[in-house]
């Protein structure tokens, strides 16, 4: 889901300014999806190779703000203030199945439903970092904030 998601989401040029070989997915701490994760490493984004980097509470601003996408999972909500704290003025898509994420601050929230993995996206929090989430990505989701 999450490789759909940056596959419906554009990033300012300048966002792989730096480094325009790589895309990067930070996992924050350990996550049962960490061996799904790293499947990911095998593919590419938009002719980039796709990197995923282990993220822990003693990562440094600058790898936070070096992803382009960062998964935060339950498990680890207590880390949300801190990673918002680093990254909120930086194009980093942030995911999480923690309940309520959107209202704290984060971009694609993750919930369960009759059995299925749905998702909210708060688009205007995105839109204020230039991140732009295409059309039929907003069409999927259950729940669009503004």
């Amino acid at each position: 889901m999450i490789y759909r998601f940056i596959l419906f989401t554009e990033w300012q040029p300048s966002v792989f300014a730096e480094d325009s070989d790589t895309f990067t997915i930070g996992i924050v701490g350990d996550s049962p999806f960490n061996s799904l994760f790293g499947q990911l490493a095998k593919r590419q984004v938009n002719n980039r190779k796709l990197v995923i980097r282990s993220l822990s509470s003693q990562s440094s601003p600058k790898d936070l703000r070096g992803c382009q996408v960062i998964f935060i999972p339950s498990s680890h909500a207590d880390q949300v203030k801190q990673i918002f704290n680093e990254v909120a003025d930086s194009p980093v898509v942030t995911i999480s199945d923690i309940e309520g994420f959107l209202e704290m601050g984060g971009m694609i929230g993750l919930f369960s439903e009759k059995n299925r993995i749905k998702f909210a996206i708060h688009r205007t929090r995105a839109s204020r970092v230039g991140i732009h989430f295409r059309g039929q990505m907003l069409k999927m989701a259950a729940q669009v904030l503004e």
